[in-house]
């Protein structure tokens, strides 16, 4: 699991948006960075190779 989201370099609209949801969910930014990622990354399919 990522620790140190803060540090995330993002575009400054990418960063706006993620602001506002976060603001609007009542959460931090790296919390809703890290929830974001998790939910992602348990829907996406695994790539298996042999």
């Amino acid at each position: 699991m990522l620790r140190n989201v803060a540090g995330v370099p993002l575009e400054p609209a990418t960063e706006d948006s993620l602001n506002s949801i976060a603001a609007e969910v009542k959460i931090g930014r790296s919390d809703l960075i890290q929830t974001v990622l998790r939910e992602w990354l348990e829907r996406t399919p695994v790539c298996r190779s042999g």
